[in-house]
C-alpha cells in the first residue's frame, strides 16, 4: 500500500512540474509574439541573426552573380527557340 502512495505522489509532482513548464512556455510565447521567434528562444537571438544573414547573402549572390552569368548562357543555348 505504501509503494502505491509513492507512485501516486510522484505522478502528482510530475503533473505539477509539467503544468508549470507549460505555463512558463505560454508566457514566453505571449511575450515574444509567437511564431519563429518563440520557437527559437531556446537557441538564442544570435541564431536568428545568423540565419537571416546567411539567407540575405545567398539571395545577393544569386541576384548579383548567378543570374547575370546564367541568363546570357541560356539565351545563347536556346537561340531562336527562345
Amino acid at each position: 500500500m505504501r509503494k502505491k502512495g509513492r507512485v501516486e505522489g510522484l505522478q502528482q509532482q510530475l503533473l505539477q512540474i509539467s503544468a508549470a513548464i507549460n505555463q512558463a512556455n505560454n508566457g514566453l510565447t505571449k511575450l515574444q509574439g509567437g511564431g519563429t521567434f518563440a520557437a527559437m528562444m531556446s537557441s538564442g537571438m544570435l541564431s536568428l541573426v545568423q540565419i537571416a544573414s546567411i539567407v540575405l547573402v545567398g539571395l545577393m549572390l544569386y541576384a548579383l552573380v548567378m543570374l547575370p552569368l546564367f541568363i546570357p548562357v541560356m539565351v545563347k543555348n536556346f537561340g531562336q527557340a527562345n
